[in-house]
């Protein structure tokens, strides 16, 4: 499925001064109106197709998440960019992937939608195994489905232990599906 390889970077709209909470924040739906992104903590996804770096308008709902930011922008808080990538590739491909994701968002939201460079903070956090865990356990349900979760939600173990426990299960036939 192209919703479980796809990466995405948040912007987290913040208190003025004040750095986004370090929790995520609830995740922006097709049915969420501008007024209820405009507060503290909001967010708001665009995805990105597995190893793209640029914003693309017409990939998954990435038109109408710039349509709300292009809303709440105008009242000059500051926003926090986090960016993520998914599991698949190399633990350092995708923390340059993450971190050039995050850049182009920067760009985007200061040359396109005109926010001043210094009311953006990026933060660039790698590998986003919680956002996989969230799409297996609401979209996936193929061969292995608890299996894949209860590696998905240990702590314990490492992005990488968890890409290879994953593709251990059937010799990685689930991984592929994933």
């Amino acid at each position: 499925s192209s919703a479980l390889r796809s990466a995405k970077v948040t912007v987290i709209l913040s208190d003025d001064g004040k750095k986004a909470a370090e929790e995520p924040a609830p995740k922006a739906t097709l049915e969420v109106k501008v007024e209820q992104v405009q507060s503290s903590g909001s967010s708001i996804d665009i995805l990105f197709p597995a190893g793209i770096r640029y914003v693309r308008l017409e990939y998954a709902d990435n038109s109408f998440a710039i349509d709300l930011l292009k809303a709440v922008v105008k009242d000059n808080k500051p926003l926090t960019i986090r960016s993520y990538s998914s599991p698949e590739g190399s633990p350092t491909a995708n923390a340059t992937l993450a971190k050039n994701r995050a850049e182009c968002m920067r760009q985007y939201l200061v040359a396109e939608l005109g926010v001043p460079a210094d009311r953006i903070t990026v933060e660039s956090c790698g590998e986003d195994w919680a956002g996989l865990a969230g799409e297996v356990e609401k979209n996936y349900n193929g061969a292995n489905r608890d299996e894949v979760l209860k590696v998905l939600s240990d702590e314990a173990l490492s992005g990488p232990q968890k890409k290879a426990a994953v593709r251990a299960l059937d010799g990685g036939a689930t991984w592929q599906q994933l």
